[in-house]
């Protein structure tokens, strides 16, 4: 069919049409008839090359109520489709995995979002009308530090204004230099963010925005920017827990977070055994430094976020956080060895204000951590084991 695999969706329409029937005046076929059929040609191009694996489906919206269909078709290998469709009032999308997002026709030019794509209008004896659907790409040459040579490096770039977005991922090998293609982007400036993925859970990365380093170049269609740019040696934010904290015999390890003062998180680290840390620091930003151990949480300088002590991180400064104190209460019970009991213990601090709930297993004792001081009062009864006992059931 006029080089496409094309279809329209609608299921009375269909009916007639593969019976040979015509269809009643009540029914409007999906169909078009010869005389009213108006062709919609056009092509799709990436900053790559052609577009071959896109679908297109047109969606009927008026001005007919009594109207409900859509057409689809598949494009050609070389990057073009031809989709017959009836006069009416339309909204165009396309999707591909080049693109990796739903693409709309607009009016004012190609949209990612169906609430920004205004409709568009097929008249009768138009002929064919070329809709085109055309993108360009986005090569990054980027000189990255030492420690970012062994972490997956996902790449996103967005356009805000047409809510648009492109994305890529270099694989580690090693090496401080990696490049990487972001296809299938619309024309236009876009903001360029990498989230590093270290395979060691000790360290988590949000976004880092590339812009801080410079302005990426204008995409164009059909073409393929390319940006080079370089990261300086990150900074770094250190400090340490001090008390004897060592004890612990939870799972988890003390963790540090760093959250910008003007939106999300920035990283996380792991404490060492020694309780020293080291975060390091690839873009400037106004930090928090918040601890969690166990269920404990506080943050350096105060107990919330408004309280809390800011510090202005960056590339090039290496920023020193006061060791910040831990204590604990180290908790023994003495009981029987023949008991097979659990002793579940429950903290209450005198302000009613911090609970915790623990179970003293069979080394008879445990570590609660408490980055915060404060005063409790322990409560402590032995766990009942529960008995079942089975009986038959008369038949």
């Amino acid at each position: 069919m006029r080089g496409s695999s094309c279809w329209a969706v609608g299921f009375l329409g269909l009916l007639f049409f593969i019976t040979g029937c015509e269809c009643p005046e009540e029914i409007v076929c999906c169909t078009p008839e010869p005389a009213d059929e108006v062709m919609l040609t056009g092509r799709l191009m990436s900053g790559l090359g052609p577009i071959g694996d896109a679908t297109i489906d047109a969606e009927y919206i008026g001005p007919r109520e009594d109207y409900d269909a859509s057409f689809r078709c598949q494009a050609n290998p070389n990057g073009t489709y031809e989709l017959p469709v009836v006069p009416g009032e339309y909204r165009l999308r396309m999707r591909s995995s080049t693109i990796r997002q739903t693409v709309y026709y607009s009016r004012d030019g190609l949209v990612c979002s169906s609430g920004r794509a205004s409709p568009f209008v097929v008249e009768s004896g138009q002929g064919n009308v070329e809709l085109d659907f055309l993108f360009g790409a986005l090569q990054i040459d980027l000189e990255i530090p030492e420690i970012l040579a062994e972490a997956y490096l996902r790449f996103s770039a967005t356009q805000s204004s047409i809510a648009c977005r492109g994305s890529g991922q270099s694989r580690p090998d090693g090496s401080t230099t990696c490049q990487v293609i972001l296809d299938g982007l619309l024309p236009g400036d876009y903001e360029i963010s990498m989230e590093p993925q270290f395979e060691s859970p000790n360290l988590d990365y949000q976004e880092i925005v590339l812009s801080t380093y410079g302005d990426a170049p204008t995409v164009v269609v059909g073409e393929i920017a390319t940006w080079s740019l370089a990261m300086p040696d990150p900074g770094s934010l250190s400090g340490a827990l001090s008390g004897d904290w060592t004890q612990w015999t939870g799972e988890e390890t003390p963790r540090v977070y760093l959250s910008s003062v003007e939106g999300p998180g920035v990283a996380m680290v792991r404490v060492e055994s020694t309780g020293e840390y080291t975060v390091p620091i690839f873009a400037p930003a106004d930090v928090r430094v918040h601890y969690r151990f166990g269920d404990e949480s506080s943050y350096v300088g105060g107990d919330d976020p408004e309280t809390a002590q800011v510090f202005s991180v960056g590339p090039g400064l290496d920023v020193q956080v006061d060791p910040v104190p831990i204590g604990g209460l180290l908790i023994r019970i003495e009981r029987d060895p023949s008991w097979s009991l659990d002793a579940r213990l429950n903290l209450h601090n005198l302000s009613g204000t911090r609970e915790k709930d623990l179970v003293i297993d069979s080394e008879d004792a445990t570590f609660v951590p408490l980055i915060r001081s404060d005063s409790f009062v322990l409560l402590t009864h032995w766990e009942q084991p529960t008995q079942w006992r089975l009986r038959r059931h008369p038949r």
